[in-house]
């Protein structure tokens, strides 16, 4: 399988090197342990010295790796009954597969069948083709399907070693990590399609990558089983975080964790490679920082972690990395037309500019505006009570280089607030399918919350079009009209229950492939706020 390199710790400097001690000598497998090779392994081998939580337990494994339809691995297990899981701490590992990829760690596993339904996360060794140390993500969820995984980065400190934990609560499997045995983190949590009620089997894992080079040698201690559910002291970074950019300034705005300390907030340029800097002097209690001093059209990447007290050491705090939803982009800036532009949802900066014939040009990346989460970029301010927005969208949405998406969107939003996952809705024009009056009804949930109306078709689309929504209660209805007199509503209103008095209105623009752009143009002296519009009935037949 291809590979992941999201990387979300300070990578390792080197492998884990902790001298294991391992003696000639070894004892037994404690009671209810099994040493087995799944798979056509090579060679495999199993030796414990010591006893106890300090015993070394030694894994060898020539042979394959933990992919494809059929995993070839090393693998000392337990049966697990019920709720709990396996912990063990990575001592060392060498050997392995030139190219990288050999690998130690812990794994739950419906079975001992090579192509059994698992999860595990183990410490990944370097190699022509893996540049640094990882701890490698790995799940199957159908019996003899290639699993689905990625990498995080290893380590931080660089100097080894490190404690891993595959639990199981029901169906859902959670792999955790440590520097200490106490102070614990969450790397990932997903369901499996195991029976809740059925036993599984808990264990230590070693890999080599291939049967061609050396055999992977890893030692473990700290080695058990248990029932017992290991709660993460240290949690994800709040988020999402919300940015409100103004001149030479940024104000961020997430929500408060129970039992934080505070929040430690960080800045980089966008594309530099200068890593991110500490913006705030000590941890941040409030929920809410102001970023001053900035310079006005310069993209900045904001990331927030959480700050707690360690387990370990009362007297000490540990700090998370930022979580997926506390990482935001923002631009300081003069608004441009009376409106701020903000990019939701992605890390690709996007543009506003308007020439001196007064052509609003907004180009934007984004995956979509739809499902649980939107990315794309507004262009807005905030508007009270009941009101009309209309905007004239002088050409088709065009598709940036590289983007061949029929469903690149601009049009007009209101929308509850700057949450990717707010309930918005849109009138909007598409570089494919004509014009769209898309909603979503309630927060962060996709599906049936989701609803999306047909204006004229592509074909039928003519441009410029001018598009409106109004706002009438928690009602909110759609126009479409090619002269900017006649307009056609584009289906049923949107109704958005207990909708705000102050809502976020403007224009919106995603390339519906993030990473590529897209681009809409306005005539920003069409731009207008006004009373709700209601369509005119129409005339009665005649007699």
């Amino acid at each position: 399988m291809q590979r992941s390199r999201y990387v979300c710790f300070t990578a390792f400097a080197g492998a884990l090197t902790l001298a294991a001690g391992v003696a000639h000598g070894s004892a037994a497998l404690p009671d209810g342990f099994t040493a087995q090779d799944i798979g056509k392994v090579k060679a495999g081998d199993t030796s414990i010295t010591g006893t106890g939580d300090t015993a070394v337990w030694t894994l060898t494994s020539q042979g394959g790796d933990i992919q494809n339809k059929g995993d070839i691995f090393r693998f000392v297990s337990h049966d697990l009954a019920g709720n709990g899981g396996i912990t063990a701490r990575v001592l060392s590992q060498t050997g392995g597969a030139k190219g990288g990829w050999s690998k130690s760690g812990v794994m739950i596993r419906q079975s001992i069948d090579p192509g059994s339904v698992m999860d595990t996360m183990n410490f990944s060794f370097t190699g022509a083709k893996q540049a640094a140390p990882m701890l490698e993500v790995l799940h199957r969820d159908k019996a003899a399907n290639n699993p689905a995984g990625y990498g995080v980065a290893a380590h931080d400190p660089a100097t080894g070693p490190i404690w891993l934990r595959a639990q199981r609560v029901g169906t859902d499997y959670q792999l955790l990590r440590s520097d200490n045995g106490k102070d614990w983190q969450k790397v990932d949590d997903r369901a499996l399609t195991i029976d809740a009620t059925a036993p599984v089997v808990a264990g230590i894992t070693t890999s080599s990558g291939n049967a061609t080079d050396p055999p992977t040698v890893a030692t473990f201690d700290n080695v058990s089983v248990s029932a017992d559910i290991i709660q993460p002291d240290i949690v994800p970074g709040p988020g999402p975080i919300e940015v409100l950019p103004g001149n030479g300034q940024v104000l961020l705005t997430f929500p408060t964790m129970a039992n934080a300390a505070g929040y430690n907030i960080y800045r980089q340029e966008a594309g530099s490679k200068t890593p991110a800097v500490l913006i705030t002097q000590q941890p941040d209690p409030y929920g809410w920082f102001v970023d001053t001093g900035l310079t006005n059209g310069t993209n900045y990447i904001y990331s927030v972690s959480t700050v707690s007290t360690s387990l370990a050491d009362p007297t000490k705090t540990v700090e998370s990395a930022p979580g997926t939803l506390s990482q935001v982009l923002a631009t300081p800036q003069l608004p441009v037309a009376g409106l701020t532009s903000i990019d939701i949802g992605t890390m690709t900066p996007g543009t506003t500019t308007m020439d001196d014939k007064g052509v609003l040009t907004i180009t934007a990346s984004g995956v979509d505006i739809w499902n649980a989460s939107d990315s794309f970029r507004l262009a807005g301010t905030t508007a009270t009570g009941d009101y009309s927005l209309t905007a004239k969208l002088i050409e088709k949405p065009s598709k940036g280089a590289g983007n061949t998406e029929a469903w690149v969107k601009a049009g007009v939003m209101i929308r509850e607030s700057l949450d990717p996952a707010a309930r918005a809705v849109m009138v909007a024009g598409t570089s494919g399918n004509g014009v769209a009056f898309q909603y979503r009804q309630t927060y962060n949930t996709a599906g049936a919350s989701d609803v999306s109306q047909q204006g004229t078709k592509d074909s039928a689309t003519t441009y410029p079009q001018w598009l409106r929504l109004s706002r009438q209660g928690d009602s909110i209805t759609g126009f479409q009209s090619s002269d900017g007199t006649t307009w056609t509503q584009t289906g049923p209103p949107a109704v958005l229950p207990g909708l705000a008095a102050e809502t976020i209105a403007g224009l919106a623009v995603t390339s519906h492939k993030d990473g590529k752009l897209g681009t809409g143009k306005f005539d920003a002296t069409s731009l207008r706020f006004g009373a709700p519009y209601t369509a005119p009935a129409a005339a009665p037949p005649k007699p």
